[in-house]
């Protein structure tokens, strides 16, 4: 998914000014079940006023393993109630983590290694906003590593926000991830002009996937 249309029909990201978030915030465009799309009021905080990195890596890992995602900090969600009018909505931020801090969140609690997500502040009626704008990840599935047991947490997006996936939820990512990565191979080989025969592999419904591990010649244990 191309993230910059959900702002400007023609602006990348970068080229964006205050004026056109401010546009997109006071029309609302978007659709309200928008899975690319989160708001925020702040920053989440833990109690002693340190940041919940957790809360916010879980975007950025949960966000890389769909198509990307946009998180917008300094407006609510009641965005998304047509009875709340503009610019009620726009709280603004009190305060913000560095560039500097998120990208190092990022490189040390995101795994595998992962783009760092495209960072700008913006000025809405007066209120300061930061967007957040995260790609799609090439090599997925991501999770979140807590120090210093580094135990791995996976994250996905939904309706409802970002959900942290179950044991059998983790290894169908795992496949999806294997399916879609063959799949790229195969077109590049397509293209490259190379005779790439198609797989007649196909992930199951069930959790079983020991047709799936036999044909591929793997073990998932």
């Amino acid at each position: 998914m191309d993230l910059n249309r959900i702002f400007h029909d023609t602006k990348t990201f970068a080229e964006l000014l205050d004026e056109d978030i401010e546009k997109f915030l006071s029309e609302r465009r978007f659709r309200h079940e928008h899975l690319n799309l989160e708001f925020k009021r702040q920053f989440p905080l833990r109690v002693g006023g340190r940041y919940d990195i957790i809360d916010i890596c879980k975007y950025i890992a949960g966000f890389s393993n769909e198509e990307g995602g946009v998180v917008i900090y300094g407006v609510a969600d009641s965005i998304k109630d047509p009875n709340t009018p503009y610019p009620a909505y726009v709280t603004g931020l009190s305060q913000a983590p560095s560039i500097e801090d998120l990208s190092q969140w990022v490189t040390q609690r995101v795994t595998p290694l992962v783009q760092s997500p495209a960072v700008r502040w913006f000025k809405v009626n007066g209120k300061d906003v930061v967007i957040l704008k995260i790609p799609e990840g090439v090599n997925r599935p991501y999770a979140y590593t807590e120090p210093p047991s580094n135990s791995l947490t996976f994250f996905t997006k939904t309706a409802g926000g970002m959900k942290e996936l179950k044991s059998d939820e983790v290894k169908e990512l795992y496949w999806s991830a294997i399916i879609q990565q063959a799949d790229h191979i195969m077109r590049a080989g397509i293209l490259r002009g190379m005779d790439v025969p198609r797989p007649a592999v196909t992930c199951p419904a069930s959790s079983d996937h020991s047709d799936l591990e036999n044909s591929a010649g793997l073990g998932l244990h």
